[in-house]
C-alpha cells in the first residue's frame, strides 16, 4: 500500500533518515490521512539498510516502535474528539468510508485484541484506533495492547530485514521484490476480508431495512421508488422493517403501500423489535408484543427528567411540540420535541456528544432497562434485552434463515447507533449515509440477483 515507488524505497528512505522514517511510521500507524504510506515494508527495508551499517538498530526499534504507538494514540483520540462524525464523513482524497467499515467490522469480530491484529493488516492498522475511541473503548486497555502490538509489529519487520541482510549477499539489490511481496503477503487478510464481504452481500437469503434516514428522512415516508425497490426485493428474498417507529407509522409508510401479493414476505419489527407483526390470511397480525406497565411507564419518564436536569443537555433551548412518547413497548424521547426544525436536528449534536453523555446518565436510573440513541435527536427505551438484535433472532426464527445469511442495512450502525447492537448477532451489515445510498444498495442488490 503506498503512494511511494517502491523501486526508490530504500533511497528516500536513506535520504530521509531517522526523522522521515518516524515520520512515516507515525502518520500510518493512526493518522487519517496517513493509510497510503508504506508500512511493513518500510519497517523491512529500513532493517535491511541497517544490516549493512545505515542505520543502527538500537536507534531504529525504541524510535520507531515509539512513533507507531504515537501514531495509534492519536487515532484513538481522534476517534474520541469525532465520535460518529466520523461515520458521516464524506469520501474524500484522503478519507474513504469503506476504509473505516472495514475498520469497524475488524474490530467488532476481534474486540480489544484488534488493536494488535490491526498492527498486521494495511489500512486497517490505519482506521482501528479511530473505531476504538469511537467506541469509547478503555483508554488503559488500548494502550496495553497497542503498546505490545507497536513494539512487536516494528521489531518483527526490522529484525527479519536485518537478519536477511545478513544472510544475504548484497540483498539491498532486491528490495523492489521483497518489498512488492511484503505488501502481497500483508494484503492477504484485507482481500480475503473484502471477497467474503462481497460474496456474501452478493445474494443473501433475507434483507432487514431500518427506515428514518435509511428508507426515508426522519418522521417521513419513502417516496414512491423506494418502495418499489422494496417491492423488487421482495419478490427474490424476505424482507424486514426494523426501526424505533410505532407501527401505525410502518404501517402507513411502508406495509400498506406494498402490493397485496407480496405482503407474505415483508415482516415488521416496530418499536425497535418489541413488537413483531407477520401478514397472514390477509391481514397483519401482531405475533407478540413486550409492553411496560403504567408503573414502569411513569418511573422511565421520571429518569429521562431527571437526567435532562442532571445533564443540563437542554441549557439555552425551549423544546418545540410534544417530546415523551408512550408506545407500550418502547418509550422515545426527543430532546427538541416533535416540532422542530431540521435546521436544529441537525446542527444540535452532530458528533453524538450529548446524547453518549445523557445516555451514560440514565443507564445507571434505568438498569432494568434497554436505552439506546434513537433518530438523531432522540433516545429509545425498551425492555432488558429487547434491541433489534432480539428482532434479528425472531425474523431468523420466523424465515429458518441463519443471521449468517441476512443483510441488514442501516445508518446508525456506528458504535452507540441504535443499529450496531445487531453487529454481534453475525449478521452482515451495510451502513448508509442516507435513503440516496439505500436507493443504490437496493438497485445493486436487485441487479446481484438477475
Amino acid at each position: 500500500m503506498s503512494g511511494i515507488t517502491h523501486l526508490d524505497l530504500a533511497s528516500i528512505i536513506e535520504v530521509v533518515g531517522y526523522p522521515g522514517i518516524s515520520l512515516m511510521i507515525f502518520l500510518e500507524s493512526g493518522v487519517l490521512f496517513g493509510f497510503f504510506l508504506p508500512g511493513a515494508s518500510l519497517l523491512f527495508t529500513a532493517g535491511i539498510l541497517a544490516s549493512i551499517g545505515i542505520f543502527s538498530m538500537w536507534t531504529l526499534l525504541p524510535l520507531l516502535s515509539l512513533a507507531g504507538i504515537a501514531g495509534d494514540s492519536v487515532g484513538y483520540w481522534t476517534g474520541i474528539w469525532l465520535g460518529d462524525t466520523l461515520y458521516k464523513r464524506p469520501h474524500s482524497r484522503f478519507f474513504r468510508k469503506t476504509h473505516l467499515d472495514e475498520a469497524r467490522m475488524f474490530f467488532q469480530r476481534h474486540g480489544a485484541k484488534a488493536i494488535f491484529l490491526a498492527r498486521f493488516i494495511p489500512v486497517v492498522r490505519t482506521f482501528t484506533p479511530m473505531v476504538a475511541g469511537a467506541a469509547d473503548m478503555h483508554y488503559w486497555t488500548f494502550l496495553r495492547w497497542n503498546v505490545f502490538g507497536g513494539i512487536l509489529w516494528v521489531n518483527l519487520f526490522v529484525i527479519a530485514g536485518y537478519a536477511l541482510g545478513h544472510t544475504v549477499p548484497a540483498s539491498e539489490q532486491y528490495l523492489a521484490p521483497i518489498s512488492i511481496g511484503i505488501i502481497v503477503i500483508t494484503l492477504i487478510p484485507v482481500i480475503v476480508s473484502l471477497f467474503r464481504s462481497k460474496f456474501t452481500h452478493i445474494k443473501p437469503q433475507a434483507l432487514m431495512l431500518d427506515l428514518d434516514e435509511t428508507l426515508a428522512p426522519n418522521f417521513q415516508a419513502p417516496d414512491d421508488a423506494m418502495i418499489e425497490r422494496i417491492e423488487h426485493m421482495l419478490s427474490r428474498i424476505p424482507v424486514a422493517i426494523i426501526t424505533g417507529a410505532s407501527y401505525d407509522r410502518v404501517y402507513s409508510h411502508v406495509a400498506a403501500r406494498i402490493k397485496p401479493e407480496l405482503r407474505f414476505n415483508l415482516y415488521l419489527f416496530p418499536t425497535s423489535s418489541a413488537e413483531g407483526y407477520r401478514f397472514k390470511d390477509g391481514a397483519w397480525h401482531k405475533e407478540y408484543a413486550h409492553e411496560f406497565s403504567q408503573e414502569e411507564s411513569e418511573y422511565v419518564l421520571r429518569a429521562i427528567e431527571q437526567s435532562a436536569v442532571d445533564t443540563g443537555i437542554l441549557n439555552g433551548y425551549t423544546p418545540r411540540g410534544q417530546q415523551y412518547f408512550n408506545r407500550s413497548t418502547q418509550i422515545a424521547y426527543t430532546f427538541l420535541g416533535i416540532d422542530a426544525t431540521q435546521d436544529d436536528k441537525y446542527s444540535w449534536d452532530q458528533d453524538g456528544a450529548k446524547r453518549r453523555h445523557f445516555l451514560e446518565i440514565l443507564a445507571k436510573k434505568l438498569p432494568a432497562y434497554e436505552v439506546h440513541i434513537g433518530g438523531r435527536t432522540s433516545i429509545d427505551i425498551t425492555k432488558k434485552d429487547i434491541t433489534k438484535a432480539h428482532g434479528v433472532g425472531i425474523f431468523s426464527q420466523w424465515t429458518h434463515i441463519p443471521p449468517q445469511a441476512i443483510l441488514y442495512i442501516g445508518d446508525a450502525l456506528f458504535p452507540g447507533g441504535n443499529d450496531a447492537v445487531v453487529i454481534p448477532t453475525g449478521v452482515h451489515t451495510t451502513h448508509t449515509s442516507g435513503p440516496a445510498e439505500t436507493a443504490y444498495l437496493l438497485d445493486t442488490l436487485h441487479k446481484s440477483f438477475q
